[in-house]
């Protein structure tokens, strides 16, 4: 999967945990659109468009490629109508895609045949990324640990803290029932942020073996309010 340098995690190390809500959660900034994408049967996992210069528009490998409209499941001619995959390549309006978590294998999305007027869009986390490997580079500083960076497995606490916080982001933006959803996927995945740093930290043998919750959320704001609180767009407390 690779890496990005200087930051913990990666957009496909992200749609790798929440695969099916990539397309909404990170919807932009968007690096490459277009209803233009071809596809060819000699080449099926090589999209071509005319309408974009992937390389100069900075998509790069690690960035992920939602295609969509591929065609009529029913009739045969592709497997399925969307797919989200890994940019492996770039080469001016031609992307090298690949499946998420893998460099080889997966269903092509021109398996069956040629494809064109594909619909497909390349948008990236990069911004909420960046933040969120500032915020645990300085909670980890504060806790010592600022020169062991390098050493630590921060991977999956980063995957963790982006999700929790677009999560909450949306739970304050829509106005529906689905609000409460993203109010509760919000609080799941910043428990498990503050659980999977904090065993980061208490694998650190001069570090106590509970360490205190990672981004300064006192326990009782997960088990203590109501889901309205969260529903509200209530303070996580980083």
């Amino acid at each position: 999967m690779g890496t990005w340098d200087g930051l913990f995690c990666t957009d496909e190390d992200i749609a790798i945990e929440a695969s099916n809500d990539w397309p909404l959660l990170f919807a932009e900034p968007i690096l490459a659109i277009g209803r233009d994408g071809a596809v060819a049967a000699a080449s099926p996992w090589v999209l071509a468009s005319p309408s974009n210069d992937f390389e100069a528009q900075g998509v790069a490998p690690g960035h992920l490629c939602f295609l969509s409209d591929l065609g009529d499941v029913a009739d045969g001619a592709v497997p399925y109508r969307d797919q989200l995959l890994a940019v492996a390549a770039v080469a001016g309006s031609i992307m090298t895609l690949r499946p998420l978590g893998s460099s080889g294998g997966g269903v092509p999305p021109g398996l069956l045949g040629d494809l064109a007027s594909v619909r497909f869009q390349v948008s990236t986390a990069r911004p909420r990324i960046d933040r969120a490997t500032d915020s645990i580079a300085r909670h980890l500083q504060f806790r010592g640990l600022g020169p062991s960076v390098a050493g630590l497995d921060l991977r999956r606490a980063c995957v963790l803290k982006v999700l929790c916080q677009r999560c909450r982001d949306l739970s304050r933006l829509i106005v529906s029932e689905e609000r409460s959803q993203w109010a509760e996927k919000a609080r799941m995945y910043c428990e498990a942020a503050d659980a999977e740093l904090g065993a980061v930290l208490a694998s650190q043998a001069s570090r106590p073996a509970r360490a205190r919750p990672a981004f300064g959320i006192q326990e009782d704001d997960f088990t203590g309010r109501p889901r309205e609180f969260w529903e509200k767009g209530g303070n996580l407390g980083w």
